[in-house]
């Protein structure tokens, strides 16, 4: 049976969504069951970890900055939001990184983009939920992701065939924590808000899905099992 086939599970979340931190409802509500028939995972530190510092200390042997200025430029800058958002492609982003980072001339694309997904590495408990969410319910992927780690996530089988579909915001144009991507989520799914549960370990962006009415799990990759957050509410 393919995965848009599949009965929803009921599962028992709050009647008001709330955001879920290390296993406790932040906003004490009465429960009710609710049927689940969309889970939706985040990729970076929820399904893999991410190391900035990975990626950093590989692109400081092209540049005379060192990686933890490297990361400063990296994250959180207008090469990211570029880069996630679909403004150019990955080679204008190397070209643009290069020039940031002050990198030498021998510097080629092709290492570039191999040294670029360095910092990703899947965990064995985001394989195991991604199998366990898939057997019983629609599975999804909504990551903000420029192009080179898109490709990364096509390279994992698991995040190649599990989901049935993947919003990233390269593609569609639009980065959490904006309440757009939803959009187009919902009309692309024709799923409700109420149908859906949704792992992200970033605050803000858990906020923008519970204000939606999305079932949200802020989840913590030190501090939880995300195998034991999934099972235990489908």
């Amino acid at each position: 049976m393919t995965q848009a086939g599949r009965a929803g599970t009921a599962c028992r979340v709050p009647l008001k969504a709330s955001i879920i931190s290390a296993g406790k409802a932040s906003v004490t509500t009465s429960m009710t069951t609710r049927r689940i028939e969309g889970v939706v995972f985040d990729v970076g530190d929820v399904l893999a970890r991410v190391s900035y510092r990975r990626i950093a200390d590989a692109f400081a042997r092209h540049s005379p900055l060192s990686p933890e200025a490297i990361v400063r430029e990296l994250v959180g800058t207008d090469l990211e939001w570029d880069s996630e958002t679909g403004k150019y492609d990955s080679r204008e982003h190397f070209r643009r990184i290069k020039d940031r980072l002050k990198g030498n001339s021998g510097w080629a694309y092709e290492e570039f983009a191999r040294e670029f997904a360095l910092g990703l590495a899947m965990t064995r408990e985001g394989i195991a939920s991604l199998q366990y969410a898939a057997a019983r319910s629609r599975v999804f992927i909504m990551s903000n992701t420029p192009y080179l780690h898109a490709l990364w996530m096509f390279e994992q089988e698991v995040l190649a065939t599990l989901p049935e579909q993947l919003f990233l915001s390269y593609r569609e144009g639009v980065m959490k924590p904006d309440p757009k991507i939803w959009e187009i989520f919902f009309g692309r799914t024709r799923l409700s808000a109420g149908e859906c549960l949704y792992f992200d370990d970033n605050l803000e962006n858990c906020e923008t899905a519970r204000r939606l009415g999305v079932s949200v799990v802020h989840f913590k990759i030190s501090e939880m099992n995300l195998l034991d957050e999934v099972s235990s509410r489908l």
